[in-house]
């Protein structure tokens, strides 16, 4: 979903070992909307505005670095890892899948989705597997899965997606609303239905489920995480963002 709410400025929140306090440091400060990073030797990756693509190290705030992905000025709210590199996509048409290599931060395009209508929202990884979501059109969802740590990319059939309903799509919100666990596929929605789209088998199958959860123009679910051991459960986190009293 286009609508969202942009930063400009990163902050690392973080935990001391065995201890019940935290600290909030602004390491980064850039003319840059970020909603979209991760973590890798002890450095926050960023992708955002502007085709800005880089790094900050946690431990040595001058020790950073930041390249261009293209001459474009692209936007990127999808960004995610695999062992030896980093894949960020650009929001709009004609969206562009992005490798870099962690060592050399050699930059090549692997993928290109030429739809007018392509605005990627989230991306993710576990091992060899991957699934990028985009808004979706014609009533499917737009999910595209990788065997092979992202050299090829597949779109899953829309006869074999639930249909989304008129005002449903996903918030691009900060790369939350995918969850990988080999071969399981969560997927969240918001709008006009709060749901959760689920596939055990890598895209071959998938069932949808409502939630609860607030409905709306500007609300929906934003993000969900999931627990696999020892007990599996699920955390789906969410509301109205313009709307705050909405919210209970």
């Amino acid at each position: 979903m286009k609508k969202f709410l942009s930063f400009v400025t990163s902050l690392i929140l973080y935990q001391t070992a065995l201890a019940q306090h935290f600290d909030i440091d602004t390491i980064f400060t850039d003319k840059i909307s970020i909603r979209a990073i991760t973590v890798y030797d002890g450095k926050v990756w960023y992708a955002g505005t502007d085709s800005k693509f880089g790094y900050v190290n946690l431990n040595n705030k001058a020790d950073r670095k930041q390249i261009k992905l293209s001459d474009d000025h692209l936007q990127f709210r999808a960004l995610a890892q695999t062992r030896d590199h980093f894949f960020a996509i650009n929001v709009e048409s004609p969206a562009r899948f992005f490798k870099i290599d962690k060592k050399t931060l050699q930059v090549s395009t692997v993928f290109r989705d030429e739809n007018k209508d392509a605005f990627y929202d989230a991306l993710a990884f576990d091992g060899a597997r991957g699934v990028a979501l985009g808004d979706p059109y014609d009533n499917c969802p737009t999910i595209q899965l990788t065997h092979n740590s992202g050299k090829d990319w597949r779109k899953v059939n829309c006869d074999m997606l639930p249909k989304m309903l008129p005002g449903e799509a996903h918030f691009a919100a900060s790369n939350s609303n995918i969850v990988l666990h080999s071969k399981q596929i969560f997927i969240v929605t918001g709008g006009t239905m709060s749901r959760v789209l689920y596939s055990a088998d890598f895209g071959k199958h998938w069932t949808a489920f409502g939630t609860p959860m607030l409905s709306g123009e500007t609300a929906g679910i934003y993000a969900m995480d999931k627990v696999f051991e020892p007990k599996p459960f699920a955390i789906v986190v969410g509301g109205d963002y313009r709307d705050q009293s909405a919210n209970q």
